[in-house]
This record gives C-alpha cells, sequence and structure tokens, in this order.
C-alpha cells in the first residue's frame, strides 16, 4: 500500500454503496495522475510543496485539508482532461460497443 505521511488513514473507515460504484474510475483516475506525477517530477515537486503549505501547523492532513489546495485540483482537472474516465461522445462509445 501507497503511503504517504502526509495524509491521514483511517483503515476502519466504512465504504457507502456510492463509493464502490466509483471505485473503478476512482481507480483509473488516481492511476493515471500518478503516471502522469511520474513523468513530471517538476510539477510532482511543486505539487509536493503546495500540499506542504496547506495546514502547516498540522502534522498529517485530514481529506478535508487538501479541498484547501487549489494546485492539487488543477491537477485533478488536468489529468481528467487529458485521460477521461468516461467516453467523450457517442461516437466512441459506438465504436467500442
Amino acid at each position: 500500500m501507497l503511503y504517504c505521511s502526509w495524509i491521514s488513514y483511517d483503515p476502519s473507515a466504512k465504504l457507502s454503496n456510492t463509493d464502490l460504484n466509483t471505485s473503478d474510475t476512482v481507480a483509473a483516475t488516481l492511476s493515471f495522475l500518478l503516471y502522469e506525477l511520474c513523468k513530471n517530477l517538476e510539477i510532482q515537486a511543486k505539487l509536493r510543496a503546495a500540499i506542504d503549505s496547506v495546514k502547516t501547523e498540522k502534522a498529517h492532513l485530514d481529506v478535508e485539508d487538501l479541498t484547501e489546495c487549489v494546485y492539487l485540483d488543477g491537477i485533478i482537472n488536468e489529468t481528467l482532461r487529458l485521460h477521461p474516465a468516461v467516453w467523450s461522445s457517442e461516437k466512441d462509445y459506438d465504436s467500442h460497443h
């Protein structure tokens, strides 16, 4: 398991049906996000600095704290633009079914 010291993790947290229904698209998006960060070390470093600047008084961040990181939001949006989690048009959908 990937562990980030700056994000708290609660293994006892329960998943809802909504969480389970979106797990495939979230997994794909996170995979592409990590892939892009591995390819772009400068962006990775800038993201790390941006996350480190959020709630500097805390040793570990909660998920809610990350909503304050505008750069992370931008990286997620750019990942979704480059690697959409759903088909982008009916033509794409029809050609794959």
